[in-house]
């Protein structure tokens, strides 16, 4: 893990992730640098949103950390400051988004999916993206695919998903309409809002 930084101002904000994101790092801090100097303080324990992350800032002795994010005053993924993680998933959702042409349309860590109960533990499964109706909502479903009737749903929040299925959180960042049909960790198919088949 490597350490990135940027003064601004009287403080120094830092950035912990691993080479491979030096770029991201970077483009994260010259955010952070432009909010600054439109008047934003980043306080000790604030949460501020990018690509669907929200990141936490965290003021250390001599400097102002932008770590991973923070819920009730928990690590809800993981314990230190290292947000190589976070890089990866976007990266991973951006590729995926300009692999089928459209623009990516990223969704919030924090926003609900709805699954069909059960449905994680299955090899093959597909996630399918509707209009979102509400704030808070993520819009897309995950389900078995199976010929039979739907089972029970559930919702979770996208970073539970993280924890349990992180493969399908590449396909996170598709507008509504797209359907993706995983066997296992791989795509097998993928369909854009009129049905038409991308891939598969």
């Amino acid at each position: 893990m490597s350490e990135f930084g940027r003064s601004m101002g009287s403080r120094r904000f830092v950035v912990f992730c691993s080479e491979v994101f030096a770029a991201q790092a970077d483009g994260l801090l010259a955010v952070v640098e432009r909010l600054s100097a439109q008047g934003e303080e980043f306080k000790d324990g604030e949460v501020f949103n990018l690509g669907g992350v929200p990141f936490s800032i965290w003021e250390r002795e001599d400097y102002m950390v932008i770590g991973p994010p923070v819920t009730a005053g928990m690590a809800e993924l993981g314990d230190g400051d290292d947000v190589s993680p976070f890089f990866a998933l976007l990266m991973a959702q951006l590729e995926f988004a300009s692999r089928f042409g459209v623009e990516p349309e990223q969704a919030n860590l924090w926003d609900k999916v709805v699954l069909e109960e059960g449905c994680l533990d299955e090899k093959r499964v597909y996630v399918e993206r509707r209009a979102v109706e509400e704030a808070g909502d993520s819009g897309w479903f995950v389900g078995v695919v199976k010929m039979k009737e739907r089972g029970p749903l559930v919702g979770m929040r996208i970073w539970q998903m993280l924890r349990i299925r992180p493969s399908l959180l590449r396909a996170f960042a598709l507008p509504s309409g797209f359907l993706v049909v995983f066997d296992g960790n791989e795509v097998v198919s993928v369909f854009d809002p009129e049905g038409k088949a991308l891939l598969g």
